[in-house]
């Protein structure tokens, strides 16, 4: 499923290294388009011409969406006439959250699995894995995740959630009949049906707290998705809300202060998700 241009040039904004001072959007949409939509210098410069509009007026919505959900914005505009603006973000959070952003665009299914356990991770949860595949029940991580983590995607007046997660590696929006799976579950397990009990972890049925879901993707859901979802207590978490939930966090922090990079920040937490295997499996 080929995404609209105007999302493909809106990530492209969102993973930018952020760059001080003022930005003219014309200048900079003529280098997006070959950048990310792979057109050559004549072509983006006709794009330009016949999308400017439309393109700036679209940029501008997606930005006040990240405002709306809580999220840090990507621009500012400076002057909307001659279409100036600057990069809202050009700390440390813009930065990584950039850099999150263009690490997570380039993994794959197998490695996005395992960012819904890293998730968790860096929102405080003291226990989290991912489940093997081909006996998961349809889930992809169970995780169990402080109320106090200070994540933006987590907060409940409970001491703890007990998080059952799917991360949904599509090339477009997460549709309805994506989320039935999960949803299904989730009612099996607050119900604590017998058929379950083999599949889920044994520190998930002890702990205590409330049972929520959450799907990950990383070009968002459809509204009939989200419809459903909100029905059903299930979290929805896209690019952006996982990016800035994990450089928020007080042990993203704690590893960039070590001196690692963003990039192996990453790639350690994934590499160390703990993996569970179910009896029944």
């Amino acid at each position: 499923m080929a995404l609209p241009e105007k999302q493909i040039i809106f990530s492209h904004l969102l993973r930018e290294e952020p760059r001080a001072g003022v930005l003219g959007f014309q200048t900079w949409l003529l280098g997006a388009s070959q950048a990310a939509l792979g057109k050559t210098p004549a072509d983006a410069a006709a794009f330009v011409d016949a999308r400017i509009t439309r393109l700036w007026n679209d940029v501008q919505r997606e930005n006040e969406v990240l405002v709306r959900a809580g999220l840090s914005p990507v621009l500012r505009v400076v002057d909307e006439k001659s279409r100036l603006f600057e990069f809202a973000a050009q700390g440390k959070l813009g930065g990584d959250r950039a850099a999150a952003l263009r690490w997570i665009a380039t993994i794959g299914n197998a490695q996005f699995e395992y960012l819904g356990a890293a998730l968790a991770f860096f929102c405080g949860a003291p226990e989290f894995a991912v489940t093997k595949r081909g006996g998961d029940r349809g889930v992809d991580f169970y995780a169990l995740v402080p109320a106090w983590g200070g994540s933006g995607v987590f907060h409940t007046p409970h001491k703890h959630l007990r998080v059952v997660g799917q991360s949904k590696y599509l090339d477009g929006s997460v549709q309805r009949k994506d989320s039935d799976a999960l949803i299904s579950v989730l009612h099996k397990i607050r119900l604590k049906s017998e058929n379950m009990r083999d599949y889920v972890p044994d520190w998930f049925w002890k702990a205590r707290g409330p049972v929520v879901g959450i799907i990950l993707s990383q070009y968002g859901f459809a509204s009939g998705t989200v419809t459903e979802c909100n029905e059903n207590g299930v979290l929805l978490a896209g690019s952006v809300d996982i990016a800035e939930s994990i450089v928020s966090s007080r042990r993203f922090v704690k590893s960039r202060m070590a001196g690692r990079s963003v990039q192996e920040t990453l790639s350690e937490a994934i590499s160390t998700v703990p993996k569970f295997e179910p009896i029944a499996a």
